[in-house]
């Protein structure tokens, strides 16, 4: 493993990454991309850590640029003093999902290890109709991080042939895809009983607005909300985040046999002794290898999954206000 270094404090970065043995080269962060060295490892393997600090038009296009280069040439990390809305913006028009701040090498060396290894590959996938770079970036990195497949389609048609040949977990239509013929779109969902049964979040970019067609095209038959890409990305994080950490936490509780032993968190010590003064100790005990080292990989699970978030928890709207309610449209539309 290599990591690359785009920042402004390459010579300390590279310092502390050879001192826990990993191998890193500096490269200027200001160096115009066309002459980027040749040296340059390039493996999906390997990770580039950039620095994100643009204030002026030019810098936030050229940083852009060197962004959309390396995406395709190893995995990259962003890291930041703070997300601030210029920078939120560059990630999301860019698609990377992982972005550190504060400069924090322990997090950012054990946020690298982490993304080392695969997740748990899960039952499923999410099937996507999303033509724009940057969306699909964002959605394979998310949903994948929660060990879920993804299956981008083109158009329509491919849609409707997918669903019913996968049976997929959940659907995600980019109403504002080129390759989606709405009205089509529309037409076939009424009498296709293989989309109704799944899952689906309808989106479109919303700078725009929605367009007359798009109002009257039926929409409010098969949603209520129409969310933006910003939107959809935090439903999403904060559902398979939850859903991944409440299972853990159940199994811990199962483990543990909670509810049997719950006493003894609300419990002081003397109460607790006098409880079990007299027992003598031949019923199930706690400390069974077996149980032990279920619970040992429970913690790690969980460890686990609340490492993988933190350089993604930015995806998570602080506030999220949903005000594209489409329920009110004419119902004969």
């Amino acid at each position: 493993m290599i990591v690359n270094l785009f920042t402004k404090k390459n010579s300390e970065f590279k310092k502390f990454f050879e001192s826990k043995g990993i191998h890193s080269q500096e490269i200027d962060p200001n160096i115009n991309i066309d002459i980027i060295p040749s040296s340059i490892e390039k493996r999906k393997s390997n990770f580039s850590l950039i620095e994100i600090d643009a204030q002026t038009n030019s810098e936030v296009e050229a940083l852009k640029k060197k962004i959309n280069f390396l995406y395709n040439e190893s995995k990259v990390i962003a890291i930041c003093e703070k997300i601030t809305p210029t920078i939120r913006t560059i990630l999301f028009e860019t698609g990377i999902i992982d972005c550190i701040e504060n400069f924090d090498k322990e997090k950012i060396l054990s946020y690298i290890q982490f993304l080392q290894t695969k997740p748990l590959r899960k039952n499923g996938s999410f099937l996507i109709l999303d033509d724009k770079i940057s969306h699909q970036r964002i959605l394979t990195g998310l949903i994948k991080r929660f060990g879920y497949s993804v299956d981008f389609i083109l158009d329509t048609e491919s849609l409707f042939t997918k669903i019913a040949e996968s049976n997929p977990k959940m659907l995600l239509i980019n109403i504002g895809s080129s390759n989606l013929d709405l009205h089509s779109f529309i037409k076939k969902t009424y009498g296709n009983s293989d989309f109704r049964k799944q899952p689906s979040i309808i989106y479109k970019d919303m700078s725009n607005g929605l367009f007359i067609h798009e109002i009257i095209s039926g929409l409010n038959r098969i949603t209520r909300v129409i969310y933006s890409p910003e939107e959809v990305y935090c439903l999403l994080i904060d559902m398979l985040f939850k859903k991944e950490i409440m299972t853990l936490a159940s199994s811990l509780y199962s483990s543990l046999d909670f509810q049997k032993f719950s006493d003894y968190s609300k419990s002081s010590i003397s109460q607790i002794f006098y409880k079990i003064y007299g027992q003598n100790f031949d019923n199930e005990c706690i400390f069974a290898p077996e149980r032990i080292d279920s619970l040992i990989k429970i913690n790690e699970d969980l460890t686990a999954s609340l490492i993988k978030v933190d350089a993604i928890k930015w995806l998570r709207l602080t506030q999220v206000s949903i005000e594209k309610i489409i329920s009110s449209m004419d119902e004969k539309n």
